[in-house]
């Protein structure tokens, strides 16, 4: 009688093991194209290689007091194979190799950038938390209240180079030479109620993106333009549609736009014969609410690259702040930028940690203003 329950036991922990394994082969394979599979994407890694581990390691345990059986032996070695592919896959996702090698050695001067989404009504340090880090240019989503603006503008960039748009803003230390914002028209999300002190609102989010126009040609050789975005959260949403949607407002942007004048005033631009859609992106940036990797992303990333998968390395996953387990804030970038350094950081406070990363210019300066065509 034991030894059938034992057998029975080694028989369901190897089926679940198998069962996880192929969630996850699913969900790398099929990503996130369907609705029913983004979930399967979803599954952290380590998450999966413990549950696999835990179910294969009972097995193997309660299998050394039953009469030997091949089927049940060639079943464990498998799940273990099967567990030692999950484990080699997410060593190359991961670039775990990047820790044997040296850092890349910036060849020029290089600007930070940072990108942090707090999350929350109220950091009292909050200007204080960011300029230690010592950004060229700041990308904050959803800033806190009574935010020291003036010692940002102070330590980062003026009032000429700050830029804001709903629960967007930027500031830099390189000039605005053009901005614009629109909601992105995500449908369906939940509606949500958020308090802060002294009130609150009730809102459904469909989403922001916020773009300007730097003027980086000290540095990197021509202007450059930044693209933020903050998608919708909730998980129930298809993010393929989500993206889709997303894409279309970012296509068809009729307006309005602002070109900054040298008295420091933002001047609504007419809209002209080619002004269809955010200009195209050298830095995309923001908490996209969707796992590094989705294929939904790719949509409206316009081809740039992630910048974790040219400097990044091991896990860097973006929320939770205290206990994190996925990334969910992403920053792409143009092929004429090189990333020296990305690293995912815990300032201490808010939701999310923040990424910081430093950025060169492969364009030698002298090459100039390149013109932009819009998307």
């Amino acid at each position: 009688m034991v030894e059938r329950v034992l057998r029975m036991l080694v028989w369901l922990l190897v089926a679940a093991a198998w069962c996880t394994f192929i969630m996850w082969l699913v969900g790398r394979i099929v990503n996130d194209r369907l609705h029913v599979t983004q979930y399967l994407f979803w599954m952290p890694p380590p998450f999966v290689l413990a549950d696999i581990a835990a179910c294969l390691g009972c097995a193997s345990l309660f299998n050394l007091f039953l009469t030997r059986s091949k089927l049940r032996r060639a079943g464990i070695r498998a799940g273990w194979c099967a567990g030692a592919i999950v484990l080699t896959a997410t060593a190359v996702q991961w670039n775990l190799h990047r820790y044997l090698l040296l850092a890349a050695q910036p060849s020029g001067a290089t600007v930070r950038v940072m990108a942090w989404n707090p999350a929350t009504d109220f950091i009292k340090d909050f200007a204080e938390r960011v300029v230690a880090e010592h950004p060229r240019i700041m990308a904050i989503t959803n800033r806190p209240a009574y935010t020291n603006w003036q010692m940002l503008q102070d330590e980062v960039g003026g009032a000429r180079s700050m830029v804001r748009y709903a629960h967007l803003s930027v500031v830099s230390a390189y000039r605005v030479l053009e901005w614009g914002g629109t909601r992105l028209g995500v449908k369906g999300a939940v509606k949500r109620t958020t308090l802060w002190q002294g009130g609150g609102e009730v809102s459904q989010d469909q989403g922001e993106a916020l773009y300007c126009i730097l003027d980086t040609r000290e540095v990197f050789g021509r202007t450059s333009v930044l693209w933020m975005l903050d998608l919708p959260s909730d998980p129930n949403l298809s993010r393929d549609i989500v993206f889709s949607e997303a894409d279309e407002t970012l296509r068809t942007f009729q307006g309005p736009r602002y070109s900054r004048t040298e008295r420091n005033l933002d001047q609504e631009k007419l809209p002209g014969a080619d002004d269809a859609g955010f200009p195209s992106p050298d830095l995309i940036m923001g908490d996209f609410n969707t796992p590094r990797g989705s294929h939904s992303i790719s949509r409206v990333a316009r081809g740039l690259a992630h910048a974790y998968d040219l400097a990044g390395r091991g896990w860097s996953p973006t929320w939770r702040r205290d206990y994190p387990f996925i990334a969910i804030d992403q920053t792409f970038v143009a092929p004429w930028m090189r990333v020296t350094a990305y690293e995912i950081k815990d300032l201490g406070a808010g939701w999310h940690r923040t990424q910081i990363l430093d950025l060169e210019s492969l364009v030698p300066p002298a090459a100039g203003v390149q013109e932009r065509k819009n998307n």
